[in-house]
């Protein structure tokens, strides 16, 4: 593993400093990923900012920061602008069609109502999206997941964005009825340079891994990605001695296209399972040490960890004490 690469791609991320505001911190990184795992994206822009939740709530509630799919077509949390930027960049692409679990015939005319009823409500929720499925498929089971493909193909439109407040259970879809449609080739134009602020050094392959795009789209601006200078100037120093968590689901394992930057390559299993988890890694000394994880019980969280590296313990807990008071819990 390079050390200056993966120090300075942890600046690049915010790791080492966490001087920067939420908002500041979701813009660094053009989005973060928002699987709907309880909390993780949350702890990631904590990890990047030392947020607290009053701040993150009052960025939602304003609708500052917006709930979409869309870097590989999975759920990130964004600023209103990079949502906008990230749907540009990706428009004229379609959903593959094994989304729609064999209803596609039914799904043009179910997203005509959905979207005349966005148009004309200005949000609904997940429960009222199945509503109108359901006036046109009267046996539709929410098990077939068919409301999910619904729910894209609007948000991939730029029609609607999700309230990040909303519950998990029942997201609410709001209308973007100011939505600034710019062309794909001006949006992947901007959206390259935004990228390698917060992910450099990358390259060419890492931003279309990242973004989820073909590289015969990028292709026209490989330039882009030459002479890209090395934000620190004496890496070693920044992360000599020094635990660095990250979240699940973290940017730092979802914005390269080689993994064994990060992760040394008989650890890429376990740190990428076969379920579709992407683990917390802790670093220290520069290295990869092992994961974490934590479990929320009442007005407690329980850290745990598998560590198979060298690690100042002293360090990780007092990181883990941070979490829990970002949590607003008690370490056990």
């Amino acid at each position: 593993m390079d050390n200056q690469t993966l120090t300075c791609r942890l600046a690049s991320h915010g790791l080492l400093s966490a001087d920067k505001t939420a908002l500041e911190a979701i813009e660094n990184t053009v989005g973060i990923q928002a699987q709907e795992q309880a909390h993780a994206a949350a702890i990631s822009i904590f990890l990047r900012s030392g947020c607290t939740q009053e701040e993150l709530a009052h960025l939602y509630a304003q609708q500052k920061v917006v709930l979409s799919w869309a870097n590989r077509w999975t759920l990130h949390l964004f600023t209103y602008d990079d949502w906008e930027l990230l749907i540009n960049a990706r428009q004229g692409e379609n959903l593959p069609y094994s989304y729609f679990q064999g209803y596609g015939e039914h799904a043009e005319a179910i997203l005509d109502d959905v979207n005349a009823a966005l148009i004309r409500r200005g949000a609904l929720t997940k429960s009222e999206i199945v509503d109108i499925i359901r006036t046109h498929l009267p046996d539709f089971s929410t098990q077939s997941y068919l409301h999910y493909a619904i729910m894209h193909s609007v948000a991939r439109t730029g029609l609607a964005y999700i309230d990040a407040a909303s519950p998990v259970t029942n997201r609410r879809f709001v209308y973007a009825k100011n939505f600034k449609r710019i062309s794909a080739n001006e949006a992947i134009e901007k959206l390259i340079p935004r990228y390698l602020a917060g992910f450099g050094p990358a390259t060419f392959d890492d931003f279309c891994k990242w973004a989820g795009l073909k590289k015969t789209t990028v292709k026209p601006f490989a330039k882009l990605f030459e002479n890209v200078a090395n934000p620190v100037a004496e890496p070693r120093a920044l992360t000599k001695n020094r635990v660095i968590l990250g979240a699940r689901f973290d940017s730092l394992m979802t914005g390269y296209f080689d993994k064994t930057w990060l992760v040394p390559a008989d650890k890429i299993a376990t740190m990428w399972t076969k379920n579709g988890f992407l683990l917390a890694p802790i670093l220290y000394d520069g290295q990869l040490v092992g994961h974490w994880n934590y479990k929320m019980v009442g007005k407690n969280v329980t850290f745990t960890t598998e560590i198979w590296g060298a690690c100042d313990t002293a360090q990780l807990k007092q990181k883990f004490d941070a979490v829990a008071n970002f949590l607003q819990k008690t370490r056990k």
